[in-house]
């Protein structure tokens, strides 16, 4: 892979957060997987729309887990992880997500990945490493909104649900450190 190609980023270059993306933190997130570290403290098995997946409370694939998961033996199998989301997914229903780069890091959390619709009107939070996960496994994979900010992210992969992210509260996390970072985006 060149370089062109290892920073390619796919948005809307029209839109009101192109100019905001870091294309290089951004591709760089990209390039990262998951650390033991990352994963949730149990790990869960189940069926979503048919398909075997995992989910370990913050992240849900619709794969095997990975290798380097921590969990020994799953907590519970045969999970229906159909009840986390309503339907088939659409994508023309729910707002794109593109990453513009993270938050700095604070005293009491790790840097975090910041993601908006094309138009400003969605912003989420989100670990960066499920984020570089997701973007590392699914090529062109796409992230898309939920119902409201505390809904699940759904991650695409070639028009099909493929994973679901919790996103982080906002407001618990403060606001300020993403104006911090992206002031443009909170503007008018």
């Amino acid at each position: 892979m060149n370089k062109t190609e290892d920073l390619r980023i796919d948005f809307d270059p029209d839109s009101a957060v192109a100019k905001l993306v870091d294309e290089e933190e951004v591709a760089a997130m990209r390039r990262k997987g998951l650390r033991k570290g990352d994963f949730g403290d149990r790990l869960l098995l189940g069926k979503m729309g048919g398909e075997s997946g995992w989910a370990d409370g913050f992240i849900l694939e619709l794969s095997e887990p990975p290798e380097n998961i921590p969990h020994e033996a799953p907590d519970k199998t045969d999970m229906d992880f159909d009840n986390l989301v309503s339907g088939e997914f659409a994508p023309k229903e729910y707002p794109e997500l593109i990453c513009l780069g993270a938050t700095e890091a604070t005293d009491d959390r790790n840097s975090l990945a910041v993601l908006a619709s094309h138009d400003k009107s969605v912003v989420v939070l989100m670990n960066k490493r499920y984020f570089g996960h997701f973007s590392k496994r699914y090529e062109n994979a796409r992230f898309y909104a939920g119902n409201s900010s505390n809904s699940p992210i759904t991650v695409a992969h070639k028009g099909k649900r493929v994973g679901l992210i919790m996103p982080y509260n906002i407001e618990n996390f403060g606001r300020v450190h993403i104006e911090k970072r992206f002031p443009e985006l909170f503007e008018e």
